[in-house]
Order: C-alpha cells, then structure tokens, then sequence
C-alpha cells in the first residue's frame, strides 16, 4: 500500500493561476499601486493586455500590470528549486534597470546617444534569440487566453 502511494506521481503544476486569484490580486494591488522597479507611488492607468489591467510609472516610465515582479512564476518551478528560483529572480528584478542604466549611460558617453540606442536594440533582440535557442520550452508555454 506504501510502495503504491509513493509510485504515484505528484499532479501536474498548473500552468497558469486561477482566474479569480488574478483577480482577487488585481483588486488588492488597485487600492494601494506601487511600481515594481522604483516603488513610485505615482502610478497611471496605461490600457489592457491579456486581460489585465496595465499601469505605468510616471517616475521611471516602466508599465506593468499587477503580476510584474510577483512569484507566480515559481508555479511551474519544482519545490526543491523553489527557493533558489525565488532568489534569482529577486536579483535579477531589483538590479536589472540599474545595471541598463550604467550600460546605456556608459555606451552613451563613449560613443553617442544613437549608436548606444541601437546597440541596446541589436543587444536586446540578440539576447531574446538566444534564449529561445538555449531554452526552447520557452517558446512551448502556453500565453494565458485573453
């Protein structure tokens, strides 16, 4: 009887959160909005995307929507990674528009504003090529219906 329960394996994660714990996340972040990249207070209202609200910043010009910056995206970590995962993603999150700064700023200064933009163009989508490359089931996950 043992043996056949630990033969059984766990139920599949879900691939994406409840629609009414969206939505019960969504009210509790209208009433008090923050910006997830400079915890800027002033917030504005900047349209909808698969179904969830948009904001945008008006101190650093970032949007968002309610889930930027949140730990739903650990749903599809396994536990033992789970913390781990939380970590990096804290760190990459709290130091990824510091960093984009100095290396805008930097480009800039040595080589002029238009060549720093279209590098950090060319960089970007660069990057995105290679982590679809890298990381294929990324390109595999299912978008949220909206």
């Amino acid at each position: 009887m043992v043996r056949g329960l630990l033969a059984t394996p766990p139920p599949p994660a879900p691939t994406e959160p409840p629609r009414e714990g969206i939505a019960a996340i969504e009210a509790t972040f209208a009433v008090t909005p923050e910006c997830p990249h400079c915890q800027s207070k002033r917030i504005g209202t900047w349209g909808s995307a698969n179904r969830l609200r948009r904001y945008r910043c008006k101190g650093c010009g970032v949007s968002f929507n309610c889930l930027t910056s949140t730990s739903l995206a650990q749903l599809h970590t396994p536990d033992e990674m789970r913390g781990r995962v939380g970590a990096v993603n804290a760190m990459f999150v709290s130091a990824s528009n510091q960093l984009g700064d100095f290396r805008a700023g930097a480009m800039a200064a040595a080589f002029g504003t238009g060549p720093a933009v279209i590098a950090g163009g060319i960089a970007a989508v660069a990057i995105a090529v290679l982590w679809m490359r890298l990381f294929p089931m990324l390109t595999k996950l299912e978008r949220p219906e909206g």
